[in-house]
């Protein structure tokens, strides 16, 4: 099923690719990894108003990887990531720039969130030792592909995760979701369910879905730049080495007060 599922995803990038139009003159595309299409949207509404003869237009989640295969077949102008270019994907044609990151969070609705959860209770919640929430109800895991940013998070921040997620991925039943849309969507209509997103995705979607507090630590914008929530995610920009005027314009005005203040009220901590 998760070859299929796979197959399926592989087949709905060529053609989204097939089907995007020729990009005109005043449009402006941006796409990629699902963490921050909600806040791109924001900025880009807030940039046409300053370039009012440009239109931004921000496609579906496409995932990191696939935001950077758009990006080299011409369809995208800035390709949103959440890693930076990985070797074999660095080209002398194109650059990566790291504008913010964002607290990388475990997420579940409100009536589940408000507990107070240990990484223990969520290793235990993963490998199925004791898949229950600390008031005692049953949880449910969704999955992120192995592949996936999130899931490296979690393998290179939190100690002993790698084995965890190792029996998760040989639990019959299992969910996998392959896009952060997709990973919110599950978690807001499954009762029980808790799953990795980020602050960025959570606030810029008003997603019906809260972060958990870890070992009693909120995962603020606040707690990230002083150290005392450590877990993150790094968002970059991936874009021509001999970009538009459009392009020049857009990495500008994430400057702006404007922008700035959108990011902060959409969970990130910036980078100057």
């Amino acid at each position: 099923m998760n070859k299929k599922k796979l197959g399926i995803k592989a087949l709905g990038f060529t053609l989204c690719l097939i089907w995007l139009p020729a990009k005109a003159a005043t449009d402006f595309y941006m796409g990629g990894s699902g963490t921050d299409l909600g806040t791109m949207q924001q900025i880009g509404l807030a940039f046409s108003k300053r370039y009012p003869d440009v239109t931004v237009k921000i496609f579906p989640s496409l995932g990191s990887s696939g935001g950077i295969k758009a990006l080299g077949a011409s369809r995208l102008d800035i390709a949103l990531t959440s890693r930076d270019l990985k070797p074999k994907e660095k080209r002398p044609n194109i650059q990566s720039k790291l504008y913010a990151y964002t607290p990388f969070i475990f997420v579940a609705t409100p009536d589940y969130a408000r507990q107070n959860v240990s990484l223990i209770n969520l290793k235990n919640i993963y490998d199925a030792s004791s898949p229950y929430w600390p008031d005692g109800r049953a949880a449910r895991i969704v999955l992120r592909p192995s592949s996936d940013s999130d899931i490296k998070v979690l393998k290179n921040s939190i100690e002993g995760f790698a084995n965890v997620l190792q029996k998760a991925y040989q639990r019959k039943g299992k969910i996998i979701a392959f896009t952060d849309q997709e990973a919110a969507d599950y978690a807001e209509r499954m009762s029980g369910a808790v799953t990795t997103s980020s602050l960025s995705l959570i606030k810029a979607e008003k997603r019906n879905l809260m972060p958990l507090m870890i070992e009693g630590i909120e995962p603020s914008v606040e707690n990230l730049k002083s150290g005392r929530y450590k877990f993150k995610k790094s968002l970059y920009f991936v874009f021509s080495t001999n970009p538009s005027e459009h392009v020049k314009h857009f990495i500008e005005f994430m400057k702006s007060d404007t922008a700035q203040r959108i990011l902060l009220e959409t969970g990130h901590l910036s980078v100057q």
